[in-house]
């Protein structure tokens, strides 16, 4: 009964570390440092960025101006959980995901903030 216990355990711990690296690969080692100017360009629907720069305004609610480093300017939406103790202009990097919608209309979905 032990035996199958720790076997069952073993396949339960391989699974679920197997499914954090897969996400993590898929998640964080996918984005590449841009701009928000090549975002606008060449940017598509669900791809993952990381862009250096600072927010500039707070819109409405959870939506924010962010500058890049370059001086170009995109509407990007945060979690109240991802804006933990930050402030307005503040040099961060972002981790988002691209957000295009059927009307041409694009924005950052940040899923995670790093200060710099």
């Amino acid at each position: 009964m032990k035996k199958m216990l720790a076997i069952v355990l073993s396949l339960v711990a391989v699974f679920v570390l197997g499914t954090a690296v897969v996400f993590a690969a898929k998640h964080h080692n996918s984005a590449q440092v841009t701009t928000i100017a090549d975002i606008k360009a060449n940017g598509w629907d669900e791809q993952r960025v990381l862009v250096d720069g600072e927010f500039t305004e707070h819109i409405y609610k959870d939506l924010y101006t962010f500058t890049d480093n370059e001086g170009n300017s995109m509407t990007v939406e945060v979690d109240d959980d991802i804006w933990y103790q930050l402030s307005m202009d503040t040099p961060v990097r972002i981790y988002a995901e691209v957000d295009k919608d059927w009307h041409g209309g694009i924005e950052l979905e940040v899923k995670n903030i790093e200060k710099r």
